[in-house]
């Protein structure tokens, strides 16, 4: 049944607040969630600390695998490299640390990279290669090969936001990089050649960007600005084209994530509630669930592999796994 309730995790306190300048969010409680590829993990992060590694092949009944990080690691990101054998984490301590999961029970940290000098805001791998971004309140964005985890290099720094940057994400075939951040603007990168970037396309918006997202087969791209309004483009082609707009009843975005098949797309926000949409047709999206129970902002959302389950990370200092069937 789709919207159900299947499990909560507990993992940090019910303290949330946003700082006053529009666009940045002081996170406490959990701040990101993420899936392995395989399904069977799940990853929360709390910017009071650590990130929890949780077996959930028994989604009714999660189980606690194990902690990595420490209260100097504040994380507010996290995300599972496309094979599953590594987990990034970035936050507060303005560096990515980089665990070596083969044994979720006893994850080895591989490497601490250091290369911003303000907090990291997202981190994305590249589904198909071991790349991995870096977005940073230092206005900057790494590209780092991370093919040997335990000496990973950046290939590329990229300079062009004028502001902070709080959203990275790579398209499924790796081959293009979206990147948003404080000065409105989303920039689409061509990086077939990681060590070059090329800029390819840029999009201007009204307010400062919260969330960048490609969908499954790179078409779409969901845009979440800081405010209650999430837009589609049509990325099909090199110049982006308006296609659609999902609008929320009080402001805020997030986090959005588009399902595995890209005909639904969950948006979470201030409204301590996700709000899943049918974009079927992206011209005229259709609320069509909204998952409630937080007690608090819903900071992150994921789907899982497979699509079958939706998992929600909230200032609450909860985990909430959803069913989807």
């Amino acid at each position: 049944m789709v919207g159900e309730l299947v499990s909560t995790m507990q993992h940090g306190s019910k303290l949330a607040r946003v700082a006053s300048r529009a666009g940045m969010v002081e996170y406490l409680g959990v701040s990101d969630v993420a899936f392995s590829p395989d399904g069977r993990l799940l990853a929360s992060a709390s910017s009071e600390g650590s990130v929890t590694i949780w077996n959930i092949e028994n989604s009714s009944a999660p189980v606690r695998s194990s902690v990595v990080g420490s209260r100097r690691s504040r994380f507010l990101t996290v995300a599972f490299s496309g094979d599953g054998r590594l987990l990034a984490g970035g936050g507060k301590s303005n560096d990515v640390e980089l665990w070596d999961l083969s044994n979720p029970v006893l994850p080895s940290l591989s490497a601490s990279m250091a290369g911003h000098y303000k907090s990291v805001e997202c981190v994305a791998f590249a589904p198909k290669t071991r790349l991995l971004a870096t977005a940073s309140r230092d206005g900057t964005i790494g590209i780092w090969d991370v093919a040997d985890p335990r000496t990973p290099a950046r290939v590329a720094a990229l300079a062009d936001h004028d502001r902070a940057v709080t959203a990275v994400a790579f398209s499924s075939d790796g081959c293009r990089l979206a990147s948003g951040g404080l000065d409105r603007a989303v920039i689409i990168w061509d990086v077939t050649n990681p060590s070059a970037p090329a800029r390819v396309a840029t999009i201007e918006n009204d307010r400062a960007i919260q969330r960048a997202v490609f969908s499954p087969d790179g078409g779409l791209l969901a845009i979440a600005q800081w405010g209650r309004e999430v837009f589609l483009y049509d990325v099909h082609g090199r110049n982006p084209v308006p296609v659609g707009r999902l609008a929320g009843r009080s402001d805020n975005v997030f986090s959005t994530a588009f399902s595995p098949d890209g005909r639904v797309l969950a948006v979470a926000g201030n409204e301590k509630i996700a709000r899943l949409w049918n974009i079927a047709d992206p011209t005229a999206p259709v609320c069509v669930e909204t998952l409630s129970g937080h007690g608090g902002k819903v900071f992150s959302v994921a789907f899982s592999p497979d699509g079958q389950h939706i998992a929600t990370g909230s200032a609450d200092g909860n985990v909430r796994l959803w069913s989807n069937n």
